[in-house]
C-alpha cells in the first residue's frame, strides 16, 4: 500500500519532532499518554487541563493550551489507568509552540 502525500507529511512531521526533541533530552523517554491537570499559585487554585506525552526518570512532557515560562513551579496531577491521581511537583524546563494555541512543555520532577 502506497502512502498518500498527506500521510507522508504526518510521518515527516513526527520525524522532525523526534530529531528536535532528542537534542535536549538527557534521559530516555517512554510514551506516556494520560490526562493531566497542572496547578499553579497559592493553594494550587489556577488549574489547567493538558495531556502527558512521554515520561522519563527526570521529567514529563505535557501538551496543553498554557504557555508556561521557564522555571515556573507547578503541580502535575496525572490520571492513572486505575482512575487514581498521582500529583508531582515539577519545574518547567522549556516550552515551545505545538500547533495553533497549543504548547509542549518539558517539566523536570522537583521532589
Amino acid at each position: 500500500m502506497r502512502l498518500t502525500a498527506s500521510v507522508q507529511k504526518l510521518f515527516k512531521d513526527r520525524d522532525t519532532e523526534n530529531l528536535r526533541l532528542s537534542d535536549r533530552r538527557t534521559e530516555k523517554r517512554r510514551p506516556f499518554v494520560r490526562p493531566v491537570w497542572i496547578s499553579f499559585g497559592p493553594g494550587r487554585r489556577d488549574v489547567h487541563e493538558a495531556f502527558a506525552q512521554d515520561i522519563s526518570e527526570k521529567g514529563i512532557a505535557v501538551i496543553g493550551q498554557t504557555d508556561v515560562s521557564e522555571r515556573t513551579t507547578g503541580w502535575i496531577s496525572v490520571s492513572l489507568i486505575s482512575c487514581k491521581l498521582v500529583t508531582v511537583r515539577c519545574r518547567a524546563k522549556w516550552t515551545e509552540p505545538f500547533g495553533d494555541g497549543w504548547f509542549l512543555t518539558g517539566w523536570e520532577f522537583d521532589e
